[in-house]
């Protein structure tokens, strides 16, 4: 499962292993055994270092794995949510729309605007990359 792992490194701890000279080949350990998809580094809302690090959670038990090493090197912070990049959500709305009768049968009105069963079946039948678009064709 794709995961996102948030870091926040307090002030405190990450200049003492900036000037210990420890912050960078630590971090790049953690990394090496995380693997990660794509890794961002940037100063937090509060100033404190922090990384945004996408990586594939191969099973619920290796959080513990996962998040120790940045406990014990920083003291941090650490924050995991599932996420979905566009593959994902795209195959993520064919399988949940994947013959869901109803949606083409709604007829929505706004004033004197119809979206008639027609239109939302042409929509909601169209690939992917198109509903974005027609969607926002639409007068609402």
């Amino acid at each position: 499962m794709r995961m996102l792992l948030r870091v926040s490194i307090p002030v405190e701890t990450g200049n003492a292993a900036a000037k210990a000279g420890t912050l960078g080949s630590t971090v790049e350990g953690i990394l090496a055994d995380l693997k990660p998809e794509a890794a961002y580094f940037m100063a937090d809302d509060h100033g404190n270092r922090s990384a945004s690090i996408v990586f594939d959670l191969k099973d619920t038990s290796h959080i513990p794995a996962i998040a120790e090493p940045w406990f014990l090197a920083f003291n941090a912070k650490v924050s995991l949510r599932p996420v979905m990049n566009a593959q994902d959500l795209d195959k993520a709305w064919s399988i949940h729309w994947q013959g869901r009768q109803e949606i083409r049968e709604v007829v929505a009105c706004r004033r004197d605007n119809v979206i008639t069963r027609s239109i939302l079946s042409r929509l909601f039948e169209a690939p992917p990359a198109e509903r974005r678009d027609r969607l926002e064709r639409v007068a609402w």
